[in-house]
């Protein structure tokens, strides 16, 4: 049996708290619906250590699962439920887990090395492909022969703390009985560190790297942590010599964003910018500064993610983060401004916002007016439309092309911040 946790798995095993004093217990280990879960079947009297846990709400915080396959290291755990009965003295406890590495032989994973995650759109954002291929072909230009190579690329460094890179990879896998050969290429993030560190200081940027990527394609762009290390628990030999630090298979469940329902990302999505637009000083600026812009523009990545909400919901999401990006120019050098790090009006927050797009972007966004201003009059007032009732009430067709509008304003704003063209961003803006 492989020691793996996939979607869908169930075993059963022993759990272990790393204390002498604790005997292990049976539990069941789960993974669904993307959730990690823990089940314990408890006896009075038996298991009184064990039960003290669910009384309390207090369950210890890393645990450590064992059963024929192997070892599952356990961390982030949290009381998820408690269940007696008044007859024969049984009970039953949960635990969620927040983070799960596979085949770990230390019980505390709380912090540690390196992990390693995947985006859905990495790849083509990055433009780091792993697979070519050269053609031969006959006179008559049939194809006769494919040379297929896969080599790893080096990684790209970004930088920051952790320090994080871009490291493409690929796999093979062979069914000899249907004659197939699959090669599997990805692009992973990762971030690395001598010293173990918490699991929200490493996920911090592979988080702050999927809402750029959210932001650019204008779609739910998952993350899913697929590794984990660290560097004190080390394969070994019977005898104890180490046969170096593996990456493990890692489950978190929280890792970053997760849509209402998962929608892969099409062939046809287009980034607005990619790598080779902003390169990687754009993408170390974004992950600094990541915590500043926030304010701006984490609702807008969120919006891609959020179901089936009502459009003036979104319009007030849209503006409000304007608004919030507009006052922070105002702060950063005051460009356009009367009063520098001041409260202005929204339209003055509108016109920063077009100043750092440029002409060309501006003319995108207000395609569908006479001029730019007038665009910023019918946004502002729309904006009231939804926001104040004693305006107007914003038209349904309207709030949804505001909406599209205003968020793309904001994209190119970023896209331009960050180092990109902004001619090239407005054309391209054209078609996305």
């Amino acid at each position: 049996m492989d020691n793996f946790l996939l979607e869908g798995t169930t075993r059963i095993g022993h759990l272990y708290d790393g204390s002498d004093e604790t005997p292990s217990i049976t539990a069941q280990l789960s993974r669904a619906d993307d959730q990690v879960r823990l089940e314990l079947s408890l006896l009075r009297s038996v298991t009184d250590l064990h039960e003290a846990w669910f009384q309390s709400q207090q369950v210890p915080s890393c645990l450590l699962f064992r059963d024929t396959a192997g070892a599952v290291a356990l961390a982030g755990c949290r009381f998820g439920g408690y269940t007696q009965s008044s007859w024969y003295g049984h009970a039953s406890g949960v635990i969620w887990v927040e983070q799960a590495v596979v085949g770990a032989d230390a019980e505390d994973y709380s912090t540690l090395t390196g992990v390693r995650s995947s985006i859905d759109g990495l790849a083509r954002w990055t433009g780091l492909s792993s697979v070519s291929d050269e053609r031969e072909h006959d006179d008559e230009s049939r194809l006769t022969a494919i040379t297929v190579t896969a080599e790893s690329k080096p990684a790209i460094a970004i930088g920051g703390t952790p320090p994080l890179s871009l490291t493409p990879q690929f796999s093979t896998s062979t069914d000899p009985a249907n004659g197939t050969t699959l090669i599997q290429e990805q692009v992973l993030v990762e971030t690395l560190t001598e010293q173990p560190i918490s699991w929200q200081k490493h996920l911090r940027p592979h988080r702050a790297l999927q809402d750029l990527l959210a932001l650019t394609y204008g779609w739910p762009c998952n993350l899913d942590v697929t590794y984990a290390r660290r560097e004190d628990d080390p394969y070994r030999l019977l005898d104890g010599e180490s046969l170096g630090t593996p990456w493990l298979q890692a489950v978190v469940p929280r890792a970053g964003r997760r849509p209402a329902k998962r929608a892969p990302l099409s062939a046809s999505q287009r980034p607005l910018f990619v790598l080779a637009d902003i390169s990687p000083a754009g993408v170390a600026k974004w992950i600094s500064e990541y915590d500043s812009l926030g304010r701006s523009m984490w609702p807008l990545a969120s919006l891609v993610y959020q179901g089936n909400i009502p459009v003036q919901a979104r319009l007030l999401q849209v503006a409000t983060a304007l608004e919030a990006l507009g006052f922070e120019l105002t702060r950063s050098d005051g460009a356009g401004s009367s009063s520098p790090g001041k409260t202005e009006n929204f339209l003055t927050y509108l016109r920063l916002i077009v100043h750092g797009v440029g002409h060309d972007g501006a003319a995108v966004v207000s395609k569908d007016y006479a001029d730019v201003s007038s665009w910023m009059a019918a946004f502002n007032q729309a904006y009231k439309g939804v926001k104040h009732a004693d305006n107007a009430s914003t038209l349904f067709a309207e709030a949804v092309e505001m909406v599209k509008a205003g968020s793309l304003l904001a994209r190119l704003w970023l896209g331009a911040y960050l180092g990109a063209d902004p001619h090239a961003l407005a054309d391209r803006a054209r078609y996305v």
